[in-house]
């Protein structure tokens, strides 16, 4: 990848556990501003290195926290190819040392989304595109979104999902955390809201075979669809 207009790299005392007790090894920071050049509609992020915030805003760009001790330093390659910026951030196969690439990606508001994380949480703000966000080992939380469909999918932690404008389908579930949906006062909505280890609370009218749909599961807390606001 290209680096850009910004980059600074702290060295600082990092304790390892080893075998024989432990030592005192070197974390390296590196902190990486790149802008995107060309115009974005949709973005796909595919990560197992760490937290993600996708923002809405005029300039395009993708902020890069990267944090790694030895030869652990964190891969993230970003490419633009018709409309679609696509972003990878990889930690090396096999080593349990210190590695995080913690992401804040900025792109026009209208912007679609996909999204994959195996480690950490994702944060989505302002958004209007259709978003697929699924996090394996962290939350889900959405505000601003909508109109665009939303599917909202955490392994191992909350869901919670504010809308600006209604979204034609919501599917939030939660395999390990509670699920909050909130979303405008006006139009009608069909609401399926299950929990298998907690309450349900559902605070919208529900009209069977409405324009608006919502599915809001959780295995292991509590649902509830809420007004906005």
């Amino acid at each position: 990848m290209r680096y850009g207009a910004f980059i600074t790299i702290v060295v600082s005392g990092f304790l390892l556990a080893g075998c024989g007790g432990v030592a005192v090894g070197q974390e390296e920071q590196q902190t990486v501003d790149e802008p995107v050049d060309g115009q974005v509609t949709r973005v796909e992020i595919d990560s197992d290195a760490g937290p993600l915030r996708l923002v809405a805003g005029e300039r395009a760009s993708v902020e890069q926290d990267l944090r790694w001790t030895g030869d652990t330093r964190p891969q993230v390659d970003q490419q633009l190819d018709g409309g679609v910026l696509r972003i990878t951030a990889r930690c090396p196969d096999g080593i349990m040392s210190r590695c995080q690439a913690g992401l804040v990606v900025t792109v026009p508001a209208s912007s679609s989304a996909q999204v994959d994380l195996r480690a950490g949480g994702v944060e989505v703000e302002g958004l209007t595109g259709a978003l697929d966000l699924r996090a394996s080992a962290g939350a889900v939380t959405a505000t601003g979104v909508g109109p665009g469909d939303v599917q909202a999918n955490s392994g191992a932690g909350a869901v919670e999902l504010t809308f600006a404008e209604a979204a034609a389908d919501v599917s939030a579930e939660s395999s390990a955390g509670g699920v909050e949906v909130r979303v405008p006062i006006g139009p009608a909505y069909e609401v399926t809201a299950e929990a298998t280890a907690g309450s349900t609370e559902v605070g919208v009218p529900d009209q069977p075979g409405a324009d608006h749909r919502i599915t809001a599961r959780s295995s292991a807390g509590g649902v509830s669809v809420l007004p906005a606001g």
